[in-house]
């Protein structure tokens, strides 16, 4: 009773089953299995036409397509500047092949023809496409140079072809009228901050600026003259140049003026008529205070000369400043502080 060839155990009996051993296994021959002992494998012949009909179609096909990349070749302005590279075959080490294997082979070196001619077009195709780009560089910048131009001037001179601005100027009137000095600055400079490329604005504001001097010089030259007048001749100062910070004769003024506050604000402590000598307190702007011992045609803080100490005071002269008379003022100074004039 059959039983399967990997079962170990009869399931019927129960008997032990193992493989076959070696010699048991059947061996089969060529003649066992109904083959002719020696025969050899014959292709069949339809096979065979088959075959040779494909690689003829093949072989037809590569000459076609070369002889088509021959004749682009010869059209083409590489084959007619180059002759003798028109039909080289390509250069190899590979060894001579016989009739059949070389029209086989024919088959497969048609890429290499193909790709060369594809590189050599897309060269010549990036060189004329560079050359169009700087064809169209010149001639944009031949044509399109004037109007640049022209907008880069107009632009450059916009501001001075722009026309002067005409706003009315109160400041021409206010300097008609005493004591209005520091108010006609104050119009001419807003005037010129609303319109500064007017000239007449301009002129004006030159007005407003020569007569705050001119006032200024009247209080410190005047006759008769009192030490009040140095100060509000300090103080018309020190308002110009808050209202207009752009003049420099203005500022001038005003240090001078300062420097000479100082010096007139010097005191007489002591007095000494027998040896004609005073000590005398100096004021500075910028650094301490000074006591000094002077005597007669000595000169005093730089500027003033002491021309005679008397019991209770000392009479200077001021060079810098001229009397009615041209000559050099003459003040008295008490051992109080009180600055008179002779």
């Amino acid at each position: 009773m059959p039983i399967s060839a990997l079962a170990t155990k009869c399931r019927y009996c129960g008997e032990m089953v193992t493989r076959p051993m070696a010699e048991e296994i059947r061996r089969l021959s060529v003649s066992d299995l109904g083959g002719v002992e020696g025969s050899q494998p014959v292709l069949n012949e339809s096979v065979v036409d088959a075959l040779d009909a494909f690689r003829r179609e093949e072989l037809e096909r590569a000459a076609a397509e070369r002889q088509q990349r021959e004749d682009e070749m010869s059209r083409s302005w590489f084959a007619r500047k180059h002759p003798a590279e028109k039909n080289a075959p390509p250069k190899n080490d590979m060894p001579e092949l016989d009739a059949r294997n070389l029209e086989l082979s024919e088959i497969s070196l048609a890429p290499a023809y193909k790709t060369v001619h594809k590189r050599r077009e897309r060269l010549w195709t990036k060189k004329l496409a560079l050359a169009a780009s700087f064809v169209a560089a010149v001639l944009l910048i031949w044509l399109g140079g004037g109007f640049v131009k022209a907008y880069i001037d107009s632009y450059l001179n916009r501001g001075a072809a722009q026309p002067e601005a005409t706003v009315e100027n109160p400041a021409i009137a206010l300097l008609n009228q005493p004591g209005r000095t520091l108010d006609a600055l104050q119009a001419a400079v807003d005037a010129v901050r609303q319109a500064p490329n007017n000239s007449d604005n301009r002129r004006v504001l030159d007005q407003a600026r020569e007569q705050v001097l001119k006032e200024a010089d009247a209080l410190l030259t005047g006759n008769p003259w009192s030490l009040s007048q140095l100060d509000r001749a300090s103080a018309l100062l020190a308002r110009a140049v808050e209202i207009d910070t752009k003049s420099v004769a203005i500022k001038d003024l005003k240090a001078a003026v300062d420097e000479e506050v100082y010096a007139y604000k010097m005191n007489v402590l002591s007095v000494d008529p027998a040896s004609e000598s005073a000590t005398i307190r100096i004021v500075y702007p910028n650094r301490p205070e000074d006591r000094v011992i002077k005597k007669k045609d000595e000169i005093v803080n730089g500027r003033f000369k002491l021309k005679r100490v008397g019991e209770r005071s000392v009479i200077f002269e001021d060079p810098k400043r001229k009397d009615a008379a041209g000559l050099p003022r003459t003040f008295s100074i008490s051992l109080d502080g009180i600055v008179s004039v002779q």
